[in-house]
């Protein structure tokens, strides 16, 4: 048992290959009843004597990793479509290591960076970076005098009746 435990953890190393199966549409009674879950398992062992199988309740899936690849072949051919208890299984190589397929280039890499400043003013601002000046805001004392105007001081025009979602407007007249 301690071999075969090493042999499994190592299998994540580039050096140690470890072929795997996935076994799809696995029953659920097999996640728990033991007696089902060794007749699955036998199933699978005879045709590699050193398979591990790691169970995937959530997923209703059984990973089977295998010494060689020859058994993993001859596994996968025979138990694809075969059915146990109601369900067919389905039958598929698992890809061997991430590490391969990170250099197989079949992800999607992020783009590369154009900037680095952020749009608003960064804490320390790159060289050169310099604040834009605001214009003050525009009076128009035409519009003032109107409103100024209408009433005298102290009193409050109403200049919009809002209605609805819209707001009231509403001007206090000031010296």
């Amino acid at each position: 048992m301690g071999l075969e435990m090493a042999e499994r953890n190592s299998s994540s190393d580039d050096e140690t290959v470890c072929y795997r199966l996935i076994v799809r549409n696995v029953p659920d009674e097999v996640f728990l009843d033991n007696a089902m879950k060794e007749n699955l398992e036998g199933l699978f062992l005879a045709y590699g004597s050193h398979a591990t199988f790691d169970y995937m309740k959530s997923f209703r899936r059984l990973r089977v990793a295998f010494m060689h690849e020859a058994e993993a072949e001859a596994a996968r051919s025979a138990m694809h479509g075969k059915m146990f208890g109601e369900h067919k299984l389905s039958v598929f190589r698992a890809t061997t290591s991430l590490t391969e397929l990170f250099k197989s280039g079949q992800f999607l890499k992020p783009p590369k960076v154009e900037r680095t400043e952020l749009i608003s003013p960064p804490s320390s601002p790159p060289v050169g970076w310099v604040q834009v000046r605001e214009e003050p805001p525009v009076v128009d004392y035409q519009l003032q005098a109107a409103v100024a105007g209408l009433a005298e001081e102290g009193s409050i025009v109403e200049l919009y009746k809002g209605g609805g979602e819209l707001p009231t407007i509403n001007v206090e007249i000031c010296a």
